[in-house]
């Protein structure tokens, strides 16, 4: 095993980039040491030893943080469709993907306490930039944010977001004739 892992392999490994790892070594209070490495040019840099490397695994894996090949394997999630301010922005709405809606929601309350959550499909993770851009081509609709909209009309684009999950909805097995 490696003697120590700096601060860019972990966010090469983890998918994350090295302000996440900082930050998270930083709020776990995981041990770090000073050392120096070809790759950042010999000059100082941060680094975990194997029981530092073990800690943040463990911790990312506890937290459900999985790294993207694992996000990958998930196939099935959940695409949601909430308004992130009913009240003063009703045409403000929030589309994305997520392996655990639960935590999401969550995630989204931090900043937008009063979201509604319109609507939610299972789909497949590389489902879901193709169902952005069907659900957003509607005329008039402006892209305020990531994966955040503003919409002439929340209904009309929650109808086209049914018509398109339909689309991908599974049939009942069909009994093919004999013969």
């Amino acid at each position: 095993m490696k003697k120590h892992w700096t601060y860019r392999e972990l966010a090469d490994e983890f998918g994350i980039d090295t302000t996440t790892v900082r930050r998270f070594v930083n709020k776990n209070g995981i041990e770090t040491f000073e050392c120096r490495t070809a790759e950042n040019g010999n000059q100082v840099c941060k680094c975990l030893d194997e029981g530092g490397y073990e800690e943040f695994r463990e911790l990312r894996e506890s937290f459900n943080i999985m790294r993207p090949a694992e996000v990958q394997d998930r196939s099935e999630g959940t695409f949601y469709f909430i308004q992130l301010i009913p009240d003063a922005l009703p045409n403000r709405v929030k589309l994305g993907y997520t392996c655990d809606i639960k935590r999401r929601l969550m995630e989204h309350r931090c900043a937008a306490p009063t979201l509604k959550l319109l609507d939610t499909w299972g789909i497949r993770c590389s489902w879901e930039s193709m169902a952005i851009a069907a659900i957003s081509n509607i005329p008039g609709t402006v892209q305020v944010g990531t994966e955040v909209f503003d919409f002439p009309d929340v209904e009309a684009a929650l109808e086209r977001a049914n018509a398109f999950f339909a689309f991908f909805e599974k049939e009942e097995s069909k009994e093919l004739p004999e013969g």
